[in-house]
């Protein structure tokens, strides 16, 4: 009973667990991660079919990982792409660390459709010109690769932060961002207010930022709505 509860659990959430030996092919993985592999349950699990199922791409720097973790006794985790025996692409997570001492174990994940709609969300934000940020429980802030395509800066150029952003508003909008910041901080309420950025290439962009909050934790969207502001205008002076 209770390897039909593992198995089970593992097959909804996607993760399979393996045992990888280090001295001999006695290797195991369960029976979902027989699944994200493409493989059945009788055949043999060994290193050449291992690598002979990793993308042709990452098979280089995924096994230079592997030896340089080995050597080092150390746990590891890297994302990469699994070609299943009919073709099927598969992006996982890999995680292992030593559970003696010529024994590797571990889980695979498949990630496949998360990595798919992050894509098509950061697509989609990208063509909207709508960046997302969240702050949790622990003051942990995390921002989609629009928020900083809206400063005109590359994806990650620097931790996501208040302190970050504020720099980049303008500076006679900024006491009183900052200072609905520090309102919906204290009484936990959503709020929307428009204000002006200067970009990296010293653009003036106008942007409306909307937040929510729920259970002490914070989420919104910064939207770049200049454009629309100047068809705005160019329609009352038509007019």
């Amino acid at each position: 009973r209770s390897e039909r509860n593992l198995n089970l659990a593992q097959k909804m959430a996607q993760i399979g667990s393996w045992e990888w030996s280090l001295t001999s092919e006695d290797h195991w993985c369960s029976e979902q991660c027989r699944r994200i592999l493409g493989i059945d349950a009788v055949t043999p699990l060994t290193e050449r079919l291992w690598l002979s199922l990793t993308h042709p791409d990452d098979r280089a720097w995924t096994m230079a990982e592997l030896e340089a973790a080995g050597r080092a006794r150390r746990a590891y985790s890297y994302q990469y792409r699994v070609v299943q025996p009919d073709g099927s692409e598969r992006i996982v997570i890999k995680s292992g660390e030593p559970i003696s001492d010529d024994r590797y174990g571990g889980t695979l994940m498949d990630v496949t459709e998360k990595v798919r709609t992050e894509r098509s969300l950061a697509v989609a934000e990208r063509i909207a010109g709508l960046g997302t940020w969240s702050v949790d429980a622990r003051n942990e802030t995390r921002w989609s690769e629009q928020m900083y395509r809206l400063l005109g800066t590359v994806p990650n150029a620097e931790p996501p932060s208040v302190t970050f952003w504020a720099a980049h508003i303008h500076v006679e909008d900024r006491e009183r961002v900052l200072a609905t910041y520090a309102e919906a901080s204290s009484t936990l309420k959503p709020y929307a207010i428009q204000y002006r950025v200067i970009r990296t290439d010293n653009q003036t962009r106008h942007m409306v930022e909307q937040c929510e909050v729920s259970e002490g934790c914070f989420s919104g969207y910064v939207m770049d709505i200049t454009e629309r502001r100047q068809l705005g205008e160019q329609l009352r002076q038509s007019q």
